[in-house]
């Protein structure tokens, strides 16, 4: 097992800077913005008024391309950097006002004060022009009043009203990179051509269809120059390479640069693993530069490299040890541009990091047979996180009854390494059930894979767009604004709920549960409502001509990716559905103080919810007291049962703008910590400001400390109704590969949906809290997503030493 990097990674390694936000919201002095990008896009913007939005779109990513500052890191093996240096990032004044990318560079440092002027002009060109603007445009009074705060005032976002993502964090399509090895530039060009040649206006018989055709040639010709930008750009690079080997008196690194210059060469179809490695990271990485992608890269790993790494191990092309190191530069690129400069200093405190969500799925079936697909890059790409301990590349692990318990136990190995909660796991059988159930054919959807937390993607042939998501539920405060028949406990706003009805009529769970999908349903409603514009306005603005060219239906059709042509699926969802097991928890904790044990009314445990508990701490504890879910209370379990059914039938009575119904998802990311500071005291015993249970189905913190009996309840909600469902788990350091593999199989007879791991010691977080400078390489499970600890707010950090740790 490779605990330890290659040589050539530990050099590697010792270039990386950690790009997060710090638990206090400030941007550390290694944290600047790369202003190129900002530039060059207006630049070129400036320079063509007046033409179509798509020949915008690619004549200014073509501008960034031709004139971005590149270069060669010393050992490396793949070329190409998302910034102008190893330390900076780019920034995205078209999508966002400048109001947010203030908050976005907080620092005085993130710019030089040169660039604060020159952006204060850039941000000037962008006022009504950029993607936020034009969305909130087009939104109509009562849209506003339901569901949009003003430019820039986040913490709405956080605080749980229910509010469209806007071009808050953007999901590229996923490439299908099949498509670009098996052709290669000169072939993709090829096609874009024979396209035009079909959607030529001059020869449209049909004077109907002349504006259509009008509008497919326009797209089709901007793919056809951002492909050229894009060999352009491949160009520039090999030029480089091949001017540094003539330069270079050491001939292992000579012929090290000339490989890296063969591997650019995007024209031809690939051959190698070095080279389909270097072209999944460029697409990636450029794909970047048009637009900030919260959930990028999502692919099967092992399944779409293993022939070109069978053939070249076979071969004597390259060597075990020479993957290994091509694929330890890999990991450190990704973890490069782990610390995105797009979320606010707010939303970056919240979530712990600037964090992005960079998944590569590993094993699951074949898509023709069904077969496991396990194979030696299964097992090396598990290594590499030991090895490095990075938090990005996220790996996920599809589970299915055929999965070795070598690949279980190496997972394992990995976890109990330090790897923050790396790999996560994802059922196979549920997943693949309900994509069925979506209309997706039984091929595709055994080639899923994992974006975001927990989202859904078919390899190469659907566009995930954060736009779908429409909003972020709090349930808690959704649940707190039914007990006060629609008015915000802690502001007595009256915008954002209905009157649900007198809470002393209620006297069954069923009824609280209708209550509360009162509530739910005016949020998704307007939630929908600004959800659909918003896709709207994005795909016509923010047009994706590079990306277009890497799905072969959008070079058929002739339209854009964020076209609804442009993909053979989707399956939108309301997400992220956060706290539900509070609201369970709530629910039943009224059943048990009210009802049963007659300890207060109703209206009394209300008012000591209101006054956070002041002068009632016996209430409080009654409420701790009550059952909680994971602990076996079959009560509790079934309120729980009724309130996902309830969520996914409101869910499914929306269409997204291809006619598919909505799922909803339930994962927190981390708004479980600040979704709490504007929640209300609850009737499960928590007090105002504390955070939510984390995840989407973990029990509370102190309960569930049997590990069957939690996943006897998780079973209790059918995985299939909806996509996935993320559920938190904190395992012993001194569990066992044999008891974890019986542990997965278990889980994976109950056909659940996901799950994943903290496996750190308690003293070893509260020392990582006191003495941070000794653990700068200590990762930990947050909720879909890692982070370095020591980066995290201290009420998150909390949060996860308070999370129970199970004996197997």
């Amino acid at each position: 097992m490779a605990t330890v990097p290659t040589p050539r990674g530990e050099k590697l390694k010792s270039h990386l800077e950690r790009k997060f936000i710090r638990g206090d919201g400030n941007l550390g002095v290694s944290v600047v913005g790369d202003i190129e990008r900002a530039r060059y896009i207006t630049e070129s913007f400036k320079q063509t008024e007046g033409l179509p939005w798509p020949i915008r779109r690619a004549m200014a990513f073509e501008h960034y391309l031709k004139n971005k500052t590149i270069f060669i890191m010393p050992d490396e093996l793949l070329m190409v950097h998302v910034g102008k240096d190893l330390n900076s990032l780019p920034f995205y004044p078209d999508f966002y006002t400048k109001a947010i990318l203030h908050q976005t560079l907080a620092s005085k440092y993130a710019l030089s004060p040169e660039e604060w002027q020159e952006l204060e002009g850039i941000t000037d060109y962008w006022a009504g022009n950029c993607s936020e603007d034009k969305i909130v445009a087009q939104f109509s009074d009562e849209i506003k009043k339901n569901v949009y705060a003003a430019p820039g005032d986040y913490t709405f976002t956080w605080k749980g009203n229910y509010t469209t993502l806007y071009r808050y964090s953007g999901n590229s399509p996923g490439a299908d990179l099949n498509f670009l090895w098996e052709n290669g530039l000169d072939g993709i060009q090829a096609k874009i051509r024979e396209s035009m040649k079909k959607y030529d206006p001059a020869f449209c018989e049909d004077p109907t269809k002349v504006e259509d055709y009008m509008k497919r040639y326009t797209e089709l010709k901007a793919m056809l120059i951002a492909s050229d930008a894009m060999r352009m750009y491949c160009q520039r690079h090999i030029d480089m390479a091949l001017e540094a080997a003539a330069k270079e008196s050491d001939p292992q690194r000579r012929h090290e640069l000339e490989e890296m210059a063969r591997s650019m060469d995007i024209s031809t179809p690939t051959e190698h693993f070095q080279k389909a490695l270097q072209l999944m990271w460029l697409e990636h990485s450029t794909s970047r530069s048009q637009e900030m992608q919260a959930a990028g890269s999502p692919h099967r790993f092992d399944y779409l490299l293993y022939p070109y790494y069978k053939k070249d191990i076979e071969s004597g092309y390259i060597t075990e040890e020479y993957a290994r190191e091509l694929m330890e530069d890999m990991w450190l690129k990704y973890e490069r541009v782990m610390g995105c400069l797009v979320p606010t200093a707010t939303r970056a405190s919240a979530a712990g990091s600037n964090m992005l969500f960079q998944h590569f799925t590993l094993g699951g079936v074949d898509p023709d047979t069904g077969r496991d697909i396990t194979n030696d890059l299964s097992y090396m790409a598990l290594d590499t996180s030991i090895a490095l301990k990075t938090v990005q590349p996220a790996l996920s692990i599809r589970v299915h009854s055929g999965t070795p318990d070598k690949l279980l136990a190496k997972c394992w190995q990995c976890l109990k390494a330090g790897s923050g909660g790396n790999p996560s796991f994802f059922g196979d059988r549920p997943v693949i059930e309900h994509l069925l159930d979506m209309g997706v054919s039984l091929h595709d959807a055994r080639n899923n894979c994992v974006a975001g937390c927990v989202a859904v993607c078919i390899e190469g042939l659907d566009i995930l767009d954060q736009l779908k998501v429409n909003g972020s539920l709090n349930c808690p405060w959704v649940l707190s604004l039914a007990l006060n028949r629609g008015v915000d406990m802690l502001t007595g706003d009256t915008t954002g709920g209905v009157d649900a009805g007198d809470p002393n009529e209620w006297t069954t769970y069923q009824d609280y549960v209708d209550a509360f999908m009162k509530e739910v349903h005016k949020l998704f409603y307007w939630g929908h409502k600004a959800g659909l514009i918003a896709r709207h306005v994005d795909s016509e603005h923010n047009k994706l001509p590079w990306q277009s060219c890497l799905h072969p239906r959008c070079i058929e059709r002739g339209v854009d990716a964020r076209d609804v042509e442009g993909c053979d699926y989707s399956y939108p969802f309301f997400g992220c559905v956060s706290g539900i097991v509070d609201v369970a928890d709530a629910i039943r904790a009224i059943g048990d103080v009210v009802w049963d044990k007659k300890l207060c009314t109703l209206d009394e445990l209300i008012d000591a919810c209101k006054n956070n508990w002041e002068g009632r701490e016996d209430l409080k504890q009654a409420c701790l007291d009550a059952p909680k879910f994971g602990d076996g209370d079959e009560d509790v379990a079934e309120i729980l049962r009724m309130l996902y059914e309830g969520i996914g039938t409101e869910a499914a009575s929306y269409r997204d703008c291809t006619g598919q119904k909505y799922d909803a998802q339930y994962h927190s990311v981390s708004t479980f910590a600040h979704f709490g500071l504007w929640t209300p005291a609850l009737p499960n015993g928590r007090s105002k400001g504390e955070p939510l249970y984390d995840g989407g189905i973990s029990p509370a913190a102190g309960h569930g400390k049997d590990p069957m009996t939690v996943l006897e309840q998780v079973a209790k909600i059918d995985a299939t109704k909806t996509q996935r469902i993320l559920h938190n788990m904190r395992l012993s350091v001194n569990t066992t590969d044999k008891q974890f593999i019986q542990l997965m199989r278990a889980w994976n007879d109950l056909d659940l949906s996901q799950v994943q791991f903290n496996v750190v010691d308690s003293e070893v977080l509260r020392d990582a809290k006191e003495k941070p400078d000794d653990y700068e390489d200590l990762l930990v499970r947050v909720a879909g997503y890692s982070a370095v600890y020591i980066n995290l707010a201290p009420h998150i950090q909390d949060t996860i030493i308070a999370r129970t740790e199970l004996e197997v």
